[in-house]
């Protein structure tokens, strides 16, 4: 399982590199890309310890797996609704190399042809101040970053629900303070 991940997450980091030359506008290859290079060793590491502990590796590798995901969600966001001195790199950095996260295919799907057009003209460059603006108030309009993040939410809901089933307190805790990161 451990193995299988280590491939995973490296195709994983291949795609996101591969995904950064081109506006991607598919959801289900970000969630692959984001599973691969996140999701998968963490859905790795709690089947393993399921297995170790005699406990059903499916349910804690659910666990896993949606962890990951969200994880990687909220990251997303962050990327977006934080200033440079709290992420210690520039706001919206993740567009800027190049990075289409869920956030930005949603907003997409929104935009009318021209601002489609205009999003699209700044994909890979240095944003100016007022096209960070931009951005940010297109997110806010057609609360895009909500969600997202009621995504990366029911993920964790599920992930909670499997936890609570098996007593798990203390992975169920793990899962609440990651979605309750502040953005």
């Amino acid at each position: 399982m451990v193995s299988n991940a280590v491939v995973q997450l490296s195709l994983g980091e291949l795609k996101d590199v591969s995904l950064s030359k081109q506006f991607n506008l598919d959801k289900e290859i970000y969630l692959e890309m984001i599973y691969q290079k996140t999701a998968s060793l963490i859905e790795a590491s709690a089947g393993v310890a399921a297995l170790l502990s005699g406990k059903p590796k499916e349910v804690y590798m659910r666990y896993g797996r949606n962890l990951g995901l969200a994880f990687q969600m909220i990251d997303d966001l962050l990327d977006i609704t934080q200033d440079a001195a709290t992420l210690g790199k520039p706001a919206l950095h993740d567009f800027v190399e190049g990075k289409t996260t869920l956030p930005y295919i949603y907003l997409y799907e929104v935009l009318s042809v021209e601002e489609k057009a205009k999003l699209r003209s700044m994909h890979t460059k240095v944003l100016k101040a007022e096209e960070q603006a931009w951005i940010l108030s297109q997110m806010k309009a057609h609360k895009i970053i909500e969600k997202s993040y009621l995504e990366a939410k029911a993920l964790i809901d599920e992930a909670i629900t499997l936890m609570d089933v098996q007593g798990e307190t203390a992975l169920t805790s793990i899962a609440k303070e990651m979605i309750e990161r502040d953005f």
